[in-house]
């Protein structure tokens, strides 16, 4: 926190979310004191003592671009997003994600979006992703010739862009059982999420029970590999969604995340209240390059300056 907040004096309060009142009510002894909560892991009564003392809450979250690794091992984060309105996978309260693509004027901010060409290029062109691991494996190993191929992006199943991206707790086996049934002539192949095939976090639905639906791809197939082998693909709320409708592949989302409702995907959840249509390239700028922060670059340095910092990334992922 102390390289994405300079202008701040930092006191941690908590690791877990659960910081004591009297620590609370301490911070109003300081001169213009705010609270960041790590997402929405923090007390329940956290947000109404904000509100009742008039102290600013910001959330904060990882950004699209992290690290050379999983944030759960530890990886240093290239990039944070903070948002006081809300979390960008929050579907019922808009976030200044939101807020952001649906009022910015991308069409007269010509250095963004040639910014944003950059980037993009290097996404597709290397690979770049939010978490940038190694791959060790193709996926054309797993591929059956001359089928169509369906991808199901699995997602840490307790995680709160599910809960708070979908009507109703959705597990990775369930949306590989929808492809299936949605696409009988295709091979469906199911990526798990790196989190979950390592077993650092709870695993809510065993692969192994739609094993004869779908072919099980683990982290060893890096996800830009995945991406362009799909003819479609399938997600709840996977950044790797968003990073698929880039490449131009058709998306369905069956929760609502934040690059939803803006006409690049399929959208089984709707947000009525996202009504402008976007292009993947204005939502990459918007997500990647005006709403995050990144380590070592200052808010107002501009999107150029962003960009300096990804060939030292790529470098490293080499």
């Amino acid at each position: 926190m102390l390289d994405f907040l300079p202008e701040h004096n930092v006191a941690v309060l908590s690791h877990d979310g659960s910081a004591p009142l009297a620590a609370l009510e301490g911070l109003l002894r300081l001169p213009k004191p705010e609270i960041f909560a790590w997402s929405y892991n923090f007390a329940p009564d956290l947000e109404l003592f904000c509100r009742r003392k008039g102290l600013p809450l910001t959330y904060v979250e990882d950004g699209f671009l992290r690290s050379l690794g999983l944030g759960v091992a530890r990886s240093a984060p290239a990039s944070l997003v903070f948002d006081d309105r809300a979390m960008h996978f929050d579907r019922l309260r808009p976030s200044r994600l939101e807020e952001l693509l649906a009022s910015y004027d991308f069409d007269a901010d010509s250095e963004l979006m040639a910014a944003a060409e950059a980037l993009a290029g290097l996404m597709r062109g290397r690979g770049l992703s939010k978490y940038n691991l190694p791959a060790a494996r193709r996926v054309e190993e797993a591929l059956r010739p001359g089928k169509r191929r369906v991808l199901v992006l699995g997602q840490v199943e307790d995680d709160l862009s599910i809960r708070y991206g979908t009507e109703s707790p959705l597990t990775g086996n369930q949306m590989v059982m929808r492809a299936a049934e949605e696409n009988p002539e295709a091979q469906i192949l199911y990526r798990l999420h790196p989190d979950t095939a390592s077993h650092a976090r709870p695993q809510y639905s065993d692969p192994a029970l739609v094993a004869d639906l779908c072919a099980i791809l683990g982290p060893e197939f890096g996800i830009a590999d995945c991406l362009d082998q799909a003819d479609l693909v399938y997600t709840a709320t996977s950044l790797a969604g968003f990073e698929a409708a880039l490449r131009g592949k058709p998306v369905v989302t069956l929760g609502a995340p934040f690059y939803a409702g803006w006409g690049i995907t399929e959208d089984r959840l709707p947000v009525p209240r996202r009504s402008r249509k976007l292009s993947a390239l204005q939502i990459l700028a918007g997500a990647y390059l005006l709403y995050p922060r990144y380590a070592g670059v200052r808010p107002e340095a501009g999107p150029r300056a962003i960009l300096d910092l990804l060939p030292g990334l790529l470098a490293a992922q080499t």
